[in-house]
Formats: structure tokens, C-alpha cells, sequence
């Protein structure tokens, strides 16, 4: 189940109005009576002719990704399930909402909980939106869209094309939504030498070679590292299963070790990449802005003085970056140069409103092949901001507080800590 998943209704056989089906979520199983087995009505969509959303086709196995990159291009709406506590929107400004759709919430015979949701949301029957020209169903001239826009980011094709032979670039989509999309977008712009981890290339919700698919974890790396060393390569990257976030390691030219970059360290380096190539090829906007979040590097700050842009921070979560960039774009404010948060989620082309592994794919390699064509590696050009702009240093602690029993520990901890001062930190 997942942002598509009234798309997803279509598809079941034999499914008719009162039946009653089970939802096979990330958090659990939750069951759904069929009210009917048609499709949103375009007012829903604001208008938007695309008012359903269709799987790319039977094999194809980044939907999911392409879902909400499509919303964005079309400005559109729709509801999906976010997590335990109800539902979110993907709003009018293209990012996730802050405000939650009404929902309720009850509890099964078993004690797992049962979604209901209420909104005012209108149906129409599959046949009549065909007929009033509601239903179009999303193909290739979406993907092709997508990656046409990608590809407008690239500041150095030149670079791409004198060392294709060269960079070589091992990458795992960890069984989910970025295989296709990555690997289109490398091969458009060039790169020759790209290596898929074969065990994890095509999607499996059931994750069968990791304990947890999240590029952060570095025992996700281990079948990618294992093929880096095989190719000797350069960069090995990873996508979460929807291909939002981005996690790098990248081999120190010195040791020939491979050095895992945490998400400011990654985030930084686009950052300083995107804002040194415009301005030495004077397309720097008179007004320009980065945009980052309360939880990441004070270094972005740092790197935006450098380059006299505005540095805006937001509250933690993509989001509220969202939100900046539509305010921004109404009110004829800054141009968005670049947005990132520390928990691996980068944006480049506000074409997309939220966090895009993709992109982050194809910049992180063109900056490689570029700094490789300058005979540096993406390590030592880090150490050369800090060394220019000043040393940072960070650290982080995740404690994993799993099923029912750790919401409830997150409750009470959160809740001692609003409501208790704190003497120290």
C-alpha cells in the first residue's frame, strides 16, 4: 500500500462493491470495504484532467516514485496514508500538507487498527470519466517529461563526456521504485560504467537482503560494496524503496577505502558544487536562496554567505521546504537554488516539490566525474570547504522504538518533554 493505492483497486480481480479486502501496509494489515470500484472525480484533482492515476504498465516498477513527481507537474491533489495517525495531502503548493485530512481511527477484534476515513470526496464510475474525458492514463510521455527535466540541472555535460570511460558507479535501488529512473537518466547524460546490485535491481516489498532498507543504515551498503570492490569503483550510491533519499560512500583516492558521507556532508557538497559552477558561469540570479532545515549543518549557512544568497531555515521535514519555494515563486521572492535536510533528502529542480533520490543520483555523479577530471576525490573536496569556510562537526543517535509498544514510548517521551523543563542538554 502506498501513495497509489486506490490506483492500485483497479487491478484486483474480483472485486465488486461491499467487499471486504486487506491492505498489506508497510506498518501491518488493515482491511477496507470496497464502496466501489471507480476512481476520483476530477474536482478533487483541482480540475486536473489526469484525475486517476494509472500504473505506468504491468511490469513497470517505478509508479510509485512517478506518482507524486506527476502531481506536482500537473498540480494536483490526492490522499494517501502516512502513517499510523491518519492520512496527509499532497496539497495545491505540490508538497505534503501540514494539515491532515480528517480521519478515524478504530480498533479491530485483534487489537490492530482499522483506517476509516472521512472525507468529502466524490466518485465517479470508470466508464462515465472515460466518456466526459476525466479518465487519460499516465504513460512513457510522463517518464520522458520527468527525465527531460532532470537533465536540465546538469551544469558540466562536458565533464560527464571526458571521463565516462573512467567513473565507474555501482548503485542499488535497495528492491525499490529508482532502477528505472536512475538508470535512464545516467545513460542519457553519458555515464557508460554503471553497475546495479543485481540482488536488490528489481522491487520486492519484502526487502530479502536487508534488515532495513534505508539508505542511512550502512549494513544496507553491504551487497553494493561487495560489487564496488569487485569493479573497483568510484561511487556507490543507494535510493530508499520510494527513491526519495540519497545515501553515498565514495572511495578516498589516499587509503582507496570507501568513506560513507553523511547527508549534510552530501548535501553540502551539492550545494557548494550548484552555487561555484553558476557563479563562474555567471548564471547566478540576482536574488538567489538555500534553503535548509532546523536538525541540519550550520555549514549551509556558511556556504550561502559565501555566495550572497539568502539561507532560509525551516522546521524539520521536506514539506515545510515545499512550502518555502511556492511562497517564494508566488510572492516573486528569491530564486531556489538548492534545499536539503541531514536525513539524506536533497531538491534541486523545484519541479518536483519534494525530496528526489533521482536527481540527487545524477548530480552527486556529475560532480564526481567532474572533481575525478580536476584529479580530486569527493572526500578531498569536502575537506576543502571546511577548510575554506570553516570545520563542522556532527553526530547522530537513532534508537529504534518498534510496533504498537514503541508509539506508545515515543508518546510518553515526547510528552514528558513538552511538558517538563529541561535544566541541561
Amino acid at each position: 500500500a502506498g501513495h497509489n493505492t486506490i490506483g492500485q483497486f483497479e487491478k484486483l480481480p474480483n472485486v465488486k462493491k461491499g467487499d471486504e479486502i486487506i491492505i498489506d501496509a508497510i506498518y501491518g494489515k488493515y482491511k477496507y470495504t470496497v464502496t466501489s470500484t471507480d476512481i476520483l472525480e476530477a474536482s478533487t484533482f483541482n480540475n486536473c484532467p489526469y484525475a486517476f492515476y494509472n500504473p505506468l504498465g504491468d511490469d513497470d516498477i517505478s509508479d510509485d516514485k512517478f506518482l507524486n513527481d506527476t502531481l506536482s507537474y500537473f498540480n494536483s491533489v490526492i490522499t494517501g496514508s502516512s502513517d499510523y495517525e491518519g492520512f496527509e495531502e499532497i496539497n495545491s503548493i505540490y508538497c505534503y500538507s501540514v494539515q491532515n485530512v480528517k480521519s478515524k481511527i478504530t480498533k479491530n477484534k485483534d487489537n490492530s487498527k482499522l483506517f476509516i476515513v472521512e472525507t468529502s470526496t466524490k466518485n465517479i464510475e470508470k466508464e462515465e470519466a472515460v466518456k466526459k474525458g476525466l479518465y487519460n492514463e499516465l504513460g512513457k510521455e510522463i517518464d520522458d517529461l520527468y527525465i527531460a527535466e532532470l537533465k536540465k540541472n546538469s551544469l558540466n555535460p562536458e565533464a560527464i563526456k571526458e571521463t565516462a570511460e573512467e567513473l565507474k558507479i555501482v548503485y542499488t535501488p535497495l528492491h525499490g521504485t529508482g532502477n528505472e529512473p536512475v538508470q535512464t537518466v545516467l545513460e542519457e547524460l553519458g555515464f557508460e560504467n554503471v553497475y546495479v546490485v543485481p540482488e536488490q535491481e528489481l522491487p520486492n516489498g519484502n526487502f530479502p537482503t536487508v534488515d532495513y532498507p534505508n539508505p542511512e543504515d550502512l549494513k544496507a551498503f553491504d551487497l553494493a560494496l561487495k560489487l564496488a570492490k569487485k569493479q573497483d569503483a568510484d561511487l556507490v550510491l543507494a535510493t530508499d524503496p520510494d527513491a526519495d533519499r540519497l545515501g553515498v560512500l565514495a572511495r578516498d583516492s589516499k587509503t582507496g577505502e570507501y568513506m560513507s558521507f553523511t547527508g549534510n556532508m552530501s548535501g553540502l557538497l551539492i550545494a557548494e558544487y550548484i552555487l561555484e559552477q553558476k557563479k563562474a558561469k555567471k548564471l547566478m540570479p540576482k536574488k538567489g536562496a538555500l534553503i535548509s532545515t532546523i536538525v541540519s549543518s550550520n555549514l549551509a549557512q556558511a556556504i550561502a554567505n559565501e555566495y550572497q544568497i539568502d539561507f532560509i531555515e525551516v522546521l524539520t521535514g521536506f514539506k515545510y521546504i515545499g512550502e518555502r519555494i511556492a511562497y517564494y515563486e508566488k510572492n516573486k521572492g528569491p530564486h531556489f537554488e538548492f534545499g536539503y535536510e541531514e536525513s539524506y533528502g536533497y531538491l534541486i529542480n523545484p519541479a518536483v516539490r519534494d525530496k528526489d533520490g533521482v536527481q540527487s543520483v545524477m548530480l552527486i555523479c556529475e560532480m564526481a566525474s567532474y572533481y575525478k577530471h580536476q584529479g580530486k576525490s569527493l572526500l578531498e573536496v569536502y575537506i576543502e570547504i571546511q577548510e575554506k569556510l570553516g570545520y563542522h562537526i556532527e553526530s547522530q543517535y537513532s534508537y529504534a522504538a518498534e510496533g504498537m509498544s514503541g508509539v506508545e514510548k515515543i508518546k510518553k517521551l515526547m510528552s514528558g518533554l513538552r511538558n517538563s523543563s529541561m535544566d541541561y542538554i
